[in-house]
């Protein structure tokens, strides 16, 4: 994190907890500066800290280490915690020294890997209390990208995780229970300041999009553009084969020679922690993605920059200089850059007394560059993009792939759809809404106050059918509305307020419509909107008087 970056009161608010040395889980919305306060932590924390991820990606993304890697657990297809083998002396010593542990991305943590972690923390500390008494930090969003969980043959892990520990995620475990864990949510989105697309957002990230054609049909007329001539967009594909083919369809569609660059790698750097390709061809021409930070007077460029190779100079035996133009302007001059595989160890000062040292385990040496026509979805978390391509191809298959994807773009006129989106994109997980229910005072106060005022309706209104039976009235004369109304006052006077004076509200199945109804239909005066809205939150009032459960499609 460069020295310049201000935190916001609420990202103040979660670093203080974290250095009070509190279990905590750090969650938000994407682009709300998750991995900002993490990096704030780790410069102001005087306490023995290891950065950990589920995958090498998102480890590097932190310059942390995978959790498997660090807690020497085997690439088994199941994890349980009674066919851990035993720790070495060193890694022992490892464990015993740490004080905080902080995993990011923790919706891609099984929860079996949990619970391994959790059994290797107390047999190291010889405490039988969740995670041998050390401080847990974690860090992500669990609607986003989830664990990968598939039946094996002869075997139903999915229905075996259930049974063993609540579920595949870490949250549902009883583990997770017990560490009482303190959730703190971030709210304020600095990713987009579109408006249009942040509810939008809100809606794909609790399934609001399978219950309404109408959502769909504007969504899709929106994102369904032509993107401009002579603009190279990177394209985001919800399959990383997909990604490749057109990688190199491109590059064999530019003339000349292609290039080769080696990457030297010394010591232990694990192949699923290679940054780029150890074998990276290249040509004149080809679009490309800077992958380092190069804060440096001349030819600075910084992580996620896109741009062409103009010239290539081979100039040594491994990795040629390359130029390069950036989108943004610049004409830069690319070296190949050292990427250190960093582990942990335990060394004595000088009075004697052990403590925890980062060791350098071994270097990958490359030019810290890829082909930037096209990447996957999950290799696009944690990027930004201001403009982005989105190719579904045979539809979304993973829960959050969608939201993810469109929530890597500043705003809604930078994003491009190469094929529609349809409901069945829309994948959402009930149990994964519902936590978020409980986890924010805010959304748990809405709810409350919402459920109060709607029991006041009377049944014969619940039971109206179609919006067109009330006709064209005031916005005061139509109960539904009115009751709405009433509720969101309440809620404003009770709730914490953000700096820009509206309340803090997180968006749920029940309430994304309702709030669009008071914003859309008394500000924007959209009569479209305000028909499917008021239509929708009448069936949803009658689902809510019957106490019926409707988080999600």
């Amino acid at each position: 994190m460069s020295e310049n970056v201000i935190l916001t009161e609420e990202q103040q608010q979660a670093l203080r907890e974290l250095i009070r040395g509190k279990n905590v889980f750090l969650t938000g919305k994407a682009g709300t500066g998750k991995s900002t306060v993490l990096m704030a932590f780790r410069k102001q924390t005087a306490r023995s800290v290891v950065f950990l991820a589920p995958t090498g990606m998102a480890a590097r993304q932190i310059n942390g280490e995978t959790c498997h890697r660090f807690f020497s657990l085997k690439p088994l297809a199941v994890l349980s915690p009674e066919l851990l083998e035993p720790l070495d002396d060193q890694k022992r010593k490892v464990l015993q020294r740490v004080e905080t542990i902080v995993i990011d991305e923790v919706s891609m943590l099984r929860s079996d890997c949990l619970a391994a972690i959790d059994k290797r923390l107390r047999d190291a500390a010889g405490i039988n209390s969740p995670f041998g008494g050390k401080q847990m930090v974690f860090c992500g969003d669990f609607c986003q990208l989830l664990p990968v969980v598939k039946p094996l043959p002869d075997f139903d892990l999915p229905a075996w995780l259930a049974r063993q520990f609540g579920g595949c995620l870490a949250f549902q475990t009883q583990l997770w229970q017990n560490a009482k864990i303190r959730t703190i949510v971030l709210h304020q989105v600095m990713r987009q300041k579109d408006n249009w697309l942040l509810n939008r957002l809100n809606d794909i990230r609790y399934g609001i999009p399978s219950e309404s054609e109408k959502w769909l049909c504007e969504a899709n007329r929106v994102f369904c553009k032509e993107a401009p001539e002579g603009e190279s967009i990177i394209e985001l594909c919800t399959r990383n084969a997909d990604a490749e083919w057109l990688n190199r369809q491109a590059l064999k569609k530019l003339s000349g020679e292609v290039i080769h660059s080696r990457a030297v790698i010394s010591g232990d750097f694990p192949w699923q922690s290679y940054p780029t390709d150890k074998d990276l061809k290249l040509k004149a021409g080809l679009r490309v993605m800077l992958l380092r930070n190069q804060n440096r007077t001349e030819d600075p460029y910084v992580n996620g920059d896109l741009g062409v190779i103009l010239r290539i100079d081979t100039l040594s035996q491994d990795q040629p200089r390359v130029t390069v133009r950036l989108d943004r302007g610049p004409v830069i001059t690319v070296e190949g850059v050292e990427w250190e595989h960093w582990g942990y160890s335990v060394a004595h000062d000088d009075d004697g007394r052990e403590r925890l040292t980062l060791k350098k385990d071994g270097s990958f040496t490359q030019l810290p560059l890829k082909a930037a026509y096209a990447i996957s979805i999950h290799k696009s978390q944690g990027m930004t993009f201001n403009q982005l391509k989105l190719r579904l191809g045979s539809g979304c298959f993973a829960s959050g792939q969608l939201y993810t994807a469109l929530s890597r773009c500043r705003t809604a006129a930078g994003i491009f759809l190469v094929t529609p989106i349809t409901a069945g994109d829309t994948i959402c997980i009930p149990e994964v809404i519902e936590a978020y229910r409980g986890w924010d005072f805010s959304l748990k106060l809405w709810w409350e106050i919402l459920t109060r005022h709607l029991d006041r309706l009377p049944d014969e209104l619940v039971g109206t059918p179609s919006v067109i039976d009330l006709g064209w009235q005031e916005a005061s004369e139509i109960p539904v509305l009115a009751c709405l109304q009433q509720a969101y006052r309440e809620f404003c006077c009770r709730c914490p307020q953000e700096s820009d004076g509206e309340a803090a509200i997180c968006s749920t199945p029940e309430t994304v419509w309702a709030l669009s109804i008071y914003y859309e239909l008394t500000k924007l005066q959209r009569t479209q909107l305000w028909h499917a809205a008021l239509c929708w939150l009448i069936n949803k009032v009658r689902l809510i008087k019957y106490r019926t459960q409707f988080c999600a499609a």
